[in-house]
C-alpha cells in the first residue's frame, strides 16, 4: 500500500492535496507512487518494508554503540545501546519512531520526537544493501538521536508545516503525509472556488492555478529548485536576509528566497544526492538551450520513474526532440548491442553513488558527450572556489547582500567538507569586508566574521563582531547566542546571563542558550533557579543529553551522589560517544561506593 500525498490544509490560500484529488483522480492516484507522493508518512504493517527480525541490529563499527530496531504490535521502535569492552550493555535508550522519510527505492530514514518536538533517528535502512547502517552524515558526526528534523529538512521531505513561532524543530496543526499538489501549483484556494462555482465553464486559460509546464524557462526551473538544488560540499542554499523559502509561489522569483552559491569548477564525477538541478545547468543542452530542457523534459512528476516500462526508450524519446536530425554518432549495431539497448542516458548520464549516500546508485544529471574521464575519481573536490550559481541576481543594488551570502558560502562550505580546510579563513574574511564596505549595518556580515574569530582562537575580536551584528539587528538570535556563549567561555557570567535571557527571550526553546543560561545560574550561586532551566531544557528535548549530565554534574555538586548517577546514566544512553559524561558517571559511582560499576 501507498501513503497519500499531503491531507494538511495550510493558511494563505493552501487547501491541502484532498480538495484536488474530486477533479484529479486518476492524476492523485499515479502521484501517490511517486517518490515526492511518499516522501513522509506513518510506519505501519502496510508500509512496512524493512526487516524487524533476522537483520534488526546494527553495530556502529569502532564507537561500542550498537541499535535494535524492533515491531511490536503495530509500532515500531529503536533502541540504543551504549556497549562496553566486552560487548555488554552499559545504558540504553529506546524511541518510537514516529515518521518515515523517503519512498524507499533507495534509503528510508526515520523521525521520532515529543510534543510536536521532532528529531531524525541516526539509523536508516538501505534496501540495496539490504540492511540497516548509520543514516547520511552519521557516519561523520553521530548526534544519536539529537539532530533536529527542523524546517528546512521537512520543507524538502513534506507538504507545506510550518514551524511553531520562535522554534526551529517543532510543528503544531496536522502533520502533512508526503509532498502535496501545492507545492508545484501554488495554492488551491482559487482553483477550488472556480471550479465549484463554475464546474461546465472552461475558460480558454485557467489563471485560478500555477501550471509549472506552461511558465518560462526560468520560472519553471525554480519549481524543482525548491529541493532539487543543493549537493551538500557543491552548492550551498543561502536563505536570504528577512525572507522564509517558505512564502514562494510557484511561478515568483526563488532567488529572491534562496542565493545558491556554488563550488567552481564543478567536479565531473563528484556529485551531490539533491544536485539535479545544479548539474543539469552545467549541461551544454541546458545552456545551448536557453533553459528550455529542463526537468519537464524527461520527467512527469505525476508518474514515477520507477513505473515506466522501458526507461531506456522513455527517455531517449526526450533527448530526440532536439537531437534527431544529429543522431548518436556511434554505428546502430554498437549502439543496440549495448547493455540496456539503443539507451542515451547510459552514455551520457554518470550512474553512481552520490558523494553524500552510500549503498545507492544515481543518475548525475549533468549530461555531456563523455561522463567517464581519465583517471580515477577524487574522493574530494579539487577546487573550493565559490561564486553564485546564478550570475544575473547578484545586481549592483544588493552588493551588500550578495558578498555577505558568499561569505557565509565559505564558511559553511569549510565546516560541511573537509578538504576545504585548505580554504585560508582570509577568504571567506575579505569576502565579508567587502559586503560591510557597502553595508556597515549587515548583520549577516558581521555574524559571519565574529564565527570566522571563533575558528582562529580569538574570542574577544569575535565579541565584537557579535556586538556589531546585535547593533544592526537587535533581535539577531544567532550572534546573541554566540555572544552569551563566548562571554560565559570567558569567564565574563554576569554579562553572559544577561545576553543570554535577551536570546532566550527572541528563541524561548534554543537548547544551547537555555543550557549555557543554566550553567552561568549555577556558576553565579543560583543553583535553584539554574536547576529549573535545565529540567526545562530536559523537557523540551527528552533525547538530549546535555540538560541531563548537567542536572548530574549539579546534583553531584550538592554531593546527591545517587541523583547524579541517576541522571549521568541517562545522559550516557543518549550520547554513547560523550567521554565527559562517561567519566563523570564513574567518579558519581564510586562516590557512591559502587567501585566495581565505575571501572
Amino acid at each position: 500500500a501507498t501513503p497519500p500525498p499531503g491531507t494538511a490544509p495550510s493558511p494563505d490560500g493552501y487547501v491541502g492535496a484532498t480538495a484536488c484529488t474530486p477533479c484529479h483522480r486518476e492524476i492523485a492516484a499515479s502521484y501517490a507512487r511517486t517518490g515526492m507522493g511518499r516522501a513522509f508518512y506513518r510506519l505501519t504493517p502496510a508500509t512496512q518494508v524493512e526487516d524487524f527480525t533476522d537483520r534488526n541490529r546494527f553495530e556502529a563499527p569502532g564507537e561500542r554503540v550498537a541499535w535494535e530496531m524492533s515491531a511490536r504490535d503495530g509500532r515500531y521502535a529503536i533502541r540504543q545501546i551504549a556497549l562496553g569492552e566486552r560487548g555488554e550493555e552499559l545504558a540504553s535508550v529506546e524511541r518510537e519512531i514516529l515518521y518515515v522519510v523517503g519512498s524507499g527505492n533507495h534509503t528510508r530514514s526515520y523521525v521520532t520526537g515529543d510534543d510536536g518536538y521532532l528529531y531524525q533517528m541516526p539509523v536508516c535502512w538501505y534496501p540495496d544493501k539490504p540492511g540497516w547502517d548509520l543514516c547520511p552524515g552519521f557516519e561523520h558526526n553521530d548526534q544519536f538521536f539529537m539532530r533536529e528534523a527542523n524546517r528546512e529538512c521537512l520543507f524538502c521531505h513534506n507538504g507545506r508545516v510550518r514551524a511553531a513561532e520562535g522554534t526551529t524543530n517543532r510543528f503544531t496543526g496536522p502533520m502533512p503525509m508526503g509532498i502535496g499538489c501545492e507545492r508545484c501549483h501554488g495554492p488551491g484556494a482559487r482553483h477550488v472556488a472556480y471550479w465549484k462555482k463554475s464546474p461546465e465553464v472552461m475558460p480558454e486559460r485557467d489563471t485560478t492555478i500555477v501550471n509549472p509546464a506552461r511558465l518560462e524557462g526560468r520560472a519553471r526551473i525554480q519549481v524543482c529548485m525548491q529541493c532539487h538544488l543543493g549537493e551538500t560540499s557543491g552548492t550551498q542554499r543561502i536563505e536570504r536576509t528577512g525572507r522564509d523559502l517558505i512564502d514562494y509561489r510557484p511561478g515568483g522569483d526563488l532567488l529572491r528566497f534562496i542565493d545558491p552559491i556554488a563550488v567552481r569548477p564543478p567536479e565531473e564525477n563528484l556529485f551531490g544526492l539533491t544536485g539535479q538541478a545544479d548539474r543539469l545547468i552545467y549541461s551544454r543542452c541546458y545552456r545551448e538551450s536557453g533553459g528550455a530542457i529542463d526537468c519537464l523534459t524527461c520527467h512527469d512528476p505525476h508518474v514515477s520513474v520507477y513505473s515506466i516500462e522501458n526507461r531506456a526508450a522513455h527517455f531517449r524519446a526526450a533527448c530526440l526532440t532536439c537531437h534527431a536530425d544529429h543522431p548518436c554518432a556511434l554505428p546502430e549495431k554498437e549502439r543496440t548491442g549495448r547493455p540496456g539497448g539503443d539507451d542515451c542516458v547510459a552514455c551520457h548520464m554518470r550512474r553512481s553513488e552520490p558523494a553524500d549516500l552510500r549503498f545507492a546508485r544515481f543518475t548525475d544529471h549533468w549530461i555531456r558527450r563523455r561522463i567517464d574521464p581519465p583517471g580515477p575519481p577524487p574522493v574530494t573536490r579539487r577546487s573550493l572556489e565559490m561564486a553564485p550559481l546564478f550570475e544575473a541576481a547578484h545586481s549592483e543594488e544588493v552588493r551588500a547582500e550578495a558578498q555577505a551570502d558568499l561569505g557565509e558560502a565559505y564558511v559553511r562550505i569549510k565546516q560541511l567538507t573537509p578538504s576545504a580546510a585548505a580554504i585560508p579563513w582570509s577568504v571567506p574574511e575579505k569576502v565579508l569586508r567587502g559586503a560591510l564596505e557597502a553595508d556597515p549595518s549587515n548583520a549577516k556580515a558581521w555574524y559571519q566574521l565574529g564565527k570566522i574569530a571563533l575558528a582562529q582562537g580569538s574570542p574577544t575580536e569575535a565579541l565584537g563582531d557579535f556586538r556589531e551584528a546585535v547593533r544592526a539587528e537587535p533581535d539577531h538570535f544567532l550572534s546573541l547566542k554566540e555572544m552569551g556563549t563566548t562571554l560565559l567561555g570567558l569567564g565574563r557570567n554576569d554579562e553572559a546571563v544577561k545576553v543570554l535571557r535577551e536570546a532566550i527571550q527572541v528563541k524561548p526553546d534554543d537548547l544551547k542558550s537555555l543550557t549555557n543560561l543554566g550553567r552561568a545560574l549555577v556558576i553565579a550561586g543560583k543553583e535553584d533557579e539554574g536547576e529549573e532551566i535545565f529540567k526545562s531544557a530536559a523537557a523540551l528535548a527528552p533525547a538530549h543529553s546535555t540538560p541531563l549530565a548537567n542536572l548530574g554534574l549539579l546534583a553531584e555538586r550538592r554531593g546527591d551522589h545517587a541523583e547524579a548517577v541517576r541522571y549521568l546514566r541517562e545522559a550516557a544512553a543518549r550520547e554513547p560517544s560523550n567521554a565527559g559524561i562517561w567519566n563523570a558517571l564513574a567518579s558519581s559511582l564510586s562516590l557512591t561506593g559502587d567501585r566495581e560499576g565505575a571501572e
